[in-house]
């Protein structure tokens, strides 16, 4: 049987919508952990059974990168015609390597230049993302110069 539309589920800004995805990154995060260990990947996120600290902190940072996302359906007017998921606060982001720390764009994401691919940019507030699948499904014109 199909959820109702007016099941949790419809509603990604919702604390059971918000609790699924924490459970379900949780939950892709250890399998991750395991399957990076059986792959003698060099980066130790822990077990199937528990993360350790390193797979703690790329599963906090993957819910944070959701958020921002999900996030953007709040942004006033305004924020809706320049903000995209790169605009976020920076601050839960930093390499597992090295420890660096994220820093914020320059400028907001769309103003920044790109001289060498400018033709290329693709104007991301012209872009539907599908949630489900967690990817942009169809992006129409480009930016101009």
């Amino acid at each position: 049987d199909a959820l109702p539309k007016n099941h949790w589920i419809h509603d990604q800004l919702s604390d059971e919508y918000r609790q699924w995805c924490v459970e379900s990154a949780d939950y892709e995060m250890r399998i991750l952990a395991r399957d990076a260990a059986d792959a003698k990947y060099p980066l130790n996120l822990g077990t199937m059974q528990k993360l350790n600290e390193t797979g703690i902190e790329l599963l906090h940072m993957t819910i944070s990168d959701f958020y921002n996302h999900v996030n953007l359906r709040g942004s006033s007017m305004e924020e809706r015609e320049w903000k995209t998921f790169r605009d976020a606060d920076p601050s839960p982001f930093k390499s597992l390597f090295t420890g660096t720390q994220a820093v914020p764009l320059e400028d907001k994401w769309l103003q920044i230049k790109d001289e060498e691919n400018e033709e290329e940019n693709v104007d991301e507030s012209s872009c539907e993302y599908d949630f489900n699948r967690h990817a942009t499904t169809r992006c129409i014109g480009v930016m101009s110069s």
